[in-house]
């Protein structure tokens, strides 16, 4: 078995589409048009996750607290420890918030973790 993809709930589906695009390279494999007004792309990286994008008008933007349970945040492994630098450089040069920088992790990975503008938590490893 393998989880083919997640799904993850946005507000501004062109700006995300468009930040991973921009810092993780993903490309669209589909996009949705479905019933009730969603909206949706289904991203994939070069490893061959995937990764589904989805708005709704009706959808309820709740505050998101970093230490909750539940699904906590998206993990993406860049390959390799200049990768990571260079993505996480680029982030806080456009205004993105590093809420650790690059570092040696419990798990046994080197990683940092991004905010994203819908305060989303992104893990970037290697």
């Amino acid at each position: 078995m393998k989880i083919e993809y997640v799904t993850l709930y946005v507000n501004n589906l062109e700006f995300i589409k468009e930040f991973f695009i921009k810092y993780f390279g993903a490309s669209i494999e589909k996009t949705l048009n479905a019933a009730f007004d969603a909206k949706a792309y289904i991203l994939s990286f070069d490893e061959g996750c995937m990764l589904e994008i989805m708005t709704h008008p009706h959808r309820k933007d709740t505050e998101k607290f970093f230490r909750r349970t539940g699904f906590n945040r998206l993990v993406i492994n860049v390959g390799s420890q200049k990768k990571l630098w260079d993505i996480s450089d680029q982030l806080q040069a456009d205004g993105y918030d590093l809420i650790s920088s690059p570092h040696d992790t419990c798990n046994g990975y080197y990683g940092c973790c991004v905010i994203d503008s819908e305060n989303n938590l992104i893990e970037l490893v290697i």
